[in-house]
């Protein structure tokens, strides 16, 4: 209703940016399918009811425009496609396939996708002619460039949050970015703006923070037991998720998104602890 069917966009929806709104209703959605592992074969409508949900959560992305959330749709059907390791080869090709087909076909015939991707290509070619610097993808170039030169001028303990917007004006005057990007809260990249403000410490803690659940739960990811391998999917997908949205946004911006991500992690790590526990005390 807010996009009036993708139409229009805007900077909020609620208590959160459009962007980060479409990132984790996509995220959701493909955990709602993932889960279904937790499920009995028998219940078909509740896996109808998530593959709905899935399809739910690729829509808002549709209507929101969000780039960044497209990016990571092939990573999460990699990790269902293995995740489902139960279903043929073949199905899982046919799935594959029928994904494909209508990722592109929503590309080839939806003027709204094919208008933002071809903004892409403008907006980096009038970067690089140095024709405007201002558009979409071109501020977020500006942003990233400035964080790594701030990252180089404080290596060690960062510029500090509460230098940042200071430090970003310090560039304009020295012709490095755009009025226009410096009014921005931060950089746009999650890695990179811990690494300006935070320096090296920020960099290894942005990395630890998606790498060290995400290690533990790539390792489970293959356990024998399904309610272990659904948990370690879950926890995994979400990890990616982060990542991959954080490439072109700040998701721990947003208070709310860092409760969900901790949350989330300490639960499915959680889960996965309590089942090991059950199997290793059923054992003769």
């Amino acid at each position: 209703m807010l996009t009036t069917g993708g139409i229009n966009r805007f900077g909020n929806i609620g208590f959160l940016s459009t962007i980060a709104f479409s990132n984790i209703a996509l995220l959701l959605g493909s955990m709602a399918l993932i889960s279904f592992g937790w499920n009995e074969r028998r219940a078909k409508w509740i896996f109808g009811l998530k593959v709905l949900t899935c399809c739910l959560g690729i829509y808002v992305t549709y209507l929101a425009q969000t780039r960044g959330s497209w990016i990571a749709i092939p990573f999460f059907l990699v990790v269902a496609f293995l995740f489902f390791n139960n279903i043929h080869v073949r199905h899982k090709l046919a799935i594959a396939v029928i994904a494909l087909v209508v990722l592109i076909s929503i590309g080839t015939l939806s003027s709204s996708v094919q208008n933002r991707l071809e903004d892409v290509k403008t907006d980096v070619s009038l970067y690089n002619d140095g024709a405007n610097a201002d558009t979409s993808v071109g501020i977020r170039l500006q942003l990233w460039n400035a964080a790594w030169i701030l990252f180089k001028e404080h290596p060690i303990v960062g510029i500090g949050r509460e230098n940042y917007s200071s430090g970003v004006n310090e560039l304009v005057s020295r012709k490095i970015v755009s009025p226009a990007a410096a009014a921005f809260a931060h950089s746009h990249n999650e890695i990179l703006f811990n690494m300006a403000i935070l320096g090296i410490f920020g960099l290894l803690a942005s990395v630890s923070l998606y790498c060290v659940p995400g290690y533990y739960f790539a390792r489970e990811f293959r356990h024998a037991d399904e309610d272990v391998r659904t948990a370690a999917a879950l926890g995994l997908t979400l990890c990616i998720g982060f990542f991959i949205y954080g490439l072109t946004d700040l998701m721990f911006f947003w208070t709310v998104l860092g409760g969900f991500y901790t949350m989330s992690v300490a639960t499915f790590l959680a889960c996965i602890i309590k089942r090991k526990k059950e199997l290793e005390s059923n054992q003769p």
